[in-house]
């Protein structure tokens, strides 16, 4: 199984579809396409995950009204933590691979999402492995989320309201904005 190195999302409107440009760690290029199907249960169980994570982190159980808030503030504190990086670029006669199943492992610190394609479409690999740690994981669904945006799919009922733009406002107090 490859190893990605960089990773570059876009939608492409004619197919429908996420297109993830990725680079390896021995700098070749694979471009996957990921479908709003299977992007959903990406967001489903990565979000699960989330939820799983921000309970083992406290000391005492977060009541009900404040779990979307804690969770808003751990994916601010990440997206903040974001930096500029040039884009994959992927060469006309790139493999492309269609994404037909994820699976999301955990090695102590670190999240593995594994893209499978299927029968040779990813090169001769079976897949491709995108380790990431919690904060990374935030950032790479931070642009799973701006590029629902951009397909315009459907967000209601998938992603959270602490996802959206101007959550800050409904999470927090009026106090607590300044």
């Amino acid at each position: 199984m490859r190893t990605v190195a960089r990773i570059t999302g876009s939608y492409d409107r004619s197919e429908d579809r996420i297109r993830l440009a990725v680079l390896d760690d021995r700098e070749q290029p694979l471009a996957l396409w990921l479908t709003q199907w299977l992007a959903n249960r990406l967001v489903r169980e990565v979000l699960g995950l989330f939820g799983r994570q921000a309970e083992q982190m406290t000391p005492a159980p977060i009541p009900a009204g404040q779990r979307s808030a804690v969770q808003f503030l751990q994916q601010t504190s990440a997206e903040l933590r974001m930096q500029k990086v040039s884009p994959v670029q992927t060469p006309p006669d790139t493999v492309l691979g269609l994404v037909t199943a994820i699976r999301i492992r955990r090695r102590q610190t670190r999240f593995i999402l594994e893209f499978h394609c299927g029968a040779g479409e990813c090169g001769e690999d079976e897949g491709v492995a995108l380790p990431l740690d919690a904060t990374e994981l935030r950032q790479f669904m931070r642009i799973v989320h701006r590029l629902y945006g951009r397909a315009e799919w459907p967000t209601a009922g998938i992603w959270p309201d602490w996802f959206d733009e101007g959550a800050h406002k409904k999470l927090l107090a009026p106090s607590q904005i300044n």
